[in-house]
């Protein structure tokens, strides 16, 4: 009984310490973020901005509350917290790619 439960014990290690590897070495990581946006006709570089009804707060997270404006991009992943009443304005998004 003693074996079985050493071995599963080092069986949690292995995948702790893989996991601990993936992070170390870059792998898929959804605290990335966005490198740029682009809101209501501007381009924006780095977050910590912010226009009448949306602000992005850092690189992963975009809050509208309230927004009533044009198309909303980013280069990256962006999370959307969707706050009240919004509404976006687009006729036509070729490039579009949304994930819910």
């Amino acid at each position: 009984m003693f074996a079985a439960e050493s071995h599963t014990g080092r069986h949690h290690i292995a995948i702790v310490a893989m996991a601990c590897l993936c992070v170390l070495l870059g792998g898929p990581s959804c605290a990335a973020g966005a490198e740029s946006l682009f809101i209501a006709g501007a381009t924006y570089r780095e977050p910590g901005v912010s226009g009448p009804g949306w602000s992005w707060t850092d690189a992963g997270h975009l809050e509208l509350d309230g927004y009533a404006g044009d198309a909303i991009g980013a280069g990256g992943d962006l999370v959307v917290t969707l706050v009240g009443q919004n509404s976006v304005t687009e006729s036509h998004a070729p490039d579009a790619d949304i994930t819910l």
